[in-house]
């Protein structure tokens, strides 16, 4: 997947998707990343879990973001929070 902003920042991930659970992360020598997203049984949310390692150190969490998709298709809005 290849991810880029306004910022002109351009970054490839790799992914994978196994039932309800879409990962994607990359490892770089500066910056490394991964993300779990998980789709809920009822398909009404997803919950994404984060992770970032600076310079090859430690696994810190970055936010969990709960997406709220209930009414998504109809609004074409979605409510997302997040949480500690």
């Amino acid at each position: 997947m290849l991810y880029f902003d306004v910022r002109n920042v351009s970054r490839e991930y790799r992914w994978t998707i196994s039932s309800n659970v879409w990962t994607w992360s990359r490892d770089e020598l500066g910056f490394s990343q991964r993300m779990v997203l998980t789709i809920a049984n009822d398909g009404l949310r997803i919950e994404a879990k984060g992770q970032m390692s600076r310079n090859g150190k430690s696994w810190e969490p970055m936010q969990r973001q709960i997406h709220d998709l209930i009414g998504c298709e109809r609004e074409r809005q979605c409510n997302s929070y997040m949480t500690d």
